[in-house]
């Protein structure tokens, strides 16, 4: 993964669509796009891989006819043990820790892909 920077970070489709997708859910949000944008900075750095491919791992190839696109389950368990190490290993854990992982879990309940498909049912189940 060659992102180095929150500039850089915030080039991603994936990540332009979340934050407008917070400023629109959230619009009283006193969480900063500074502290999202460093939070999943750092996510990205532990996952090893960039926002965008994050997201399009979480989704099996569409079948004919499909009108969702379907959730890996197997990559959903896999992103939820990282945000929990995240929030004990990044960011010190306790309320802290969680209130980080809480930004994470945002981004992966962001409208992020084509369609109508949203991670939210992908990691929903830790927030």
């Amino acid at each position: 993964m060659d992102i180095e920077t929150v500039e850089q970070l915030a080039e991603y489709r994936t990540v332009q669509t979340w934050l407008k997708g917070v400023h629109h859910q959230s619009p009283a949000s006193t969480t900063t796009d500074a502290d999202r944008l460093s939070t999943l900075l750092k996510f990205c750095h532990l996952a090893e891989k960039d926002p965008d491919t994050i997201v399009a791992e979480c989704f099996r190839a569409p079948k004919e006819g499909d009108v969702w696109k379907r959730i890996k389950f197997k990559t959903r368990r896999t992103y939820s043990a990282l945000i929990d190490q995240a929030e004990e290993q990044l960011f010190g854990g306790g309320a802290a820790g969680r209130q980080r992982g809480s930004i994470i879990r945002s981004f992966f309940h962001a409208p992020v892909a084509s369609g109508r498909a949203h991670i939210q049912a992908s990691i929903s189940f830790v927030c």
